[in-house]
């Protein structure tokens, strides 16, 4: 995908000459992209208001790099919600753990392929996590 100029960073004095994206991000501590730890970036969200499009961000050599990951916000509550579910069951039962994982991603696939249609998507990322036991 080819980036655009509308998300590129502006600069230390907090203007470089484009109008600011009409987004809304989701960030803890509203810090995109930023450090979880030593090495994890922390993923970060733009929605966009006129196309329905959730996007990830991550930083580029000299801008933001973007790529959609979600059909709509409908569909970023879906997988939020489903993946909250299966984690609070597998914290009282984590019998066939990858099994359930699969199945998940499997559902949420059907909901919106986006999340998934990206070998790097923080969702392939959190799901082989789950799997590991880091979750």
């Amino acid at each position: 995908m080819r980036s655009s100029s509308r998300f590129r960073r502006r600069n230390d004095s907090g203007s470089n000459g484009r109008t600011r994206p009409r987004t809304t991000t989701t960030a803890p501590h509203g810090h995109c992209p930023s450090r979880h730890g030593p090495q994890r970036p922390v993923p970060c969200r733009a929605h966009h208001p006129d196309q329905g499009t959730v996007y990830a961000l991550s930083d580029g050599e000299e801008e933001l790099v973007y790529h959609p990951i979600h059909r709509d916000v409908e569909s970023l509550v879906y997988a939020l919600t489903k993946f909250e579910a299966l984690r609070r069951q597998l914290e009282n039962d984590d019998e066939e753990t990858e099994e359930r994982v699969d199945a998940l991603r499997g559902e949420i696939t059907e909901f919106d392929p986006l999340l998934f249609a990206d070998e790097d998507s923080q969702w392939h990322l959190a799901f082989e996590e789950v799997i590991d036991g880091i979750w």
